[in-house]
């Protein structure tokens, strides 16, 4: 799954989420674009959602479904 990141909202890189998630990886050029994870088994996409929600409350941060191509 992937999250919107920029600078001004981080919300992996700040504790919010790390309970949730075995992996991070920042995407995308100059520092914005998307935070791509890997939930911890058992985690939902929903689970993310909500507690993105919970924080960010007003913000546009949320969570995209996303595949790796190799």
């Amino acid at each position: 799954m992937c999250l919107p990141w920029n600078r001004s909202c981080p919300p992996a890189t700040d504790g919010t989420i790390n309970d949730l998630i075995d992996g991070r990886l920042v995407c995308g050029a100059g520092g914005g674009g998307f935070l791509q994870v890997i939930l911890k088994k058992g985690v939902s996409r929903e689970d993310v959602h909500n507690r993105l929600k919970a924080v960010f409350q007003d913000s546009p941060v949320d969570v995209w479904d996303c595949e790796l191509v190799w």
